[in-house]
């Protein structure tokens, strides 16, 4: 029996087709132009029984959640990367603001480098080794006077510790030196 979803919805009375644990409400969004798919908006989230309840009657490949613990459990670390990626870049482009993907993508990669998920606040990174790191960040006093109190080093290598004490970064553009070979004393003098 196959029943298009108009008829499913417009029926007279209200009727549950299967309830999904964790899963409160589904949504019918606007169709984008051009795609004559049909997609879903859900309410919560449970993978495990979705793929179970779904199985051959839902693109599995095209699930998406906004919620990005949900996907490193599930799916993994590097999911949750470009989760977070796609996310920042919906928010970006919602206001029309070009961003450079490098950007994003060194975000999330600072976020997942651990295998798990950092929040990018000053709380996410208060943990981080170097005080200029966080001190870029915001709250600068309040992370120089604790560095200061509890003796803190900074080796300088990170590009924000360099950037916050005006010295260039040595990566990129900033990486190469060029040395030249001074001419000898004794070559100076007898030319002089």
């Amino acid at each position: 029996m196959e029943t298009d979803l108009a008829t499913i919805f417009n029926a007279p009375t209200p009727f549950s087709l299967e309830k999904v644990p964790n899963i409160t409400r589904v949504l019918i969004p606007p169709p984008k132009a051009g795609d004559n798919s049909v997609s879903l908006t859900a309410e919560g989230i449970n993978f495990r029984d979705l793929w179970e309840f779904a199985h051959g009657v839902v693109d599995l490949d095209g699930l998406y959640t906004n919620d990005i613990g949900a996907l490193l459990h599930t799916y993994g670390v590097e999911a949750a990367r470009a989760a977070i990626v796609s996310e920042m870049k919906g928010i970006f482009d919602t206001y029309g603001i070009g961003v450079s993907m490098r950007h994003l993508y060194l975000i999330a990669d600072y976020q997942t480098a651990s295998g798990g998920f950092r929040p990018f606040s000053r709380g996410g990174i208060a943990d981080a080794s170097s005080p200029f790191l966080k001190a870029s960040f915001e709250m600068t006093m309040a992370f120089l006077g604790q560095a200061s109190l509890h003796g803190e080093f900074d080796d300088l290598r990170g590009p924000s510790a360099n950037i916050v004490v005006g010295r260039p970064v040595h990566s990129g553009t900033g990486t190469p030196e060029i040395r030249l070979p001074l001419p000898s004393l004794t070559a100076a003098v007898a030319a002089a």
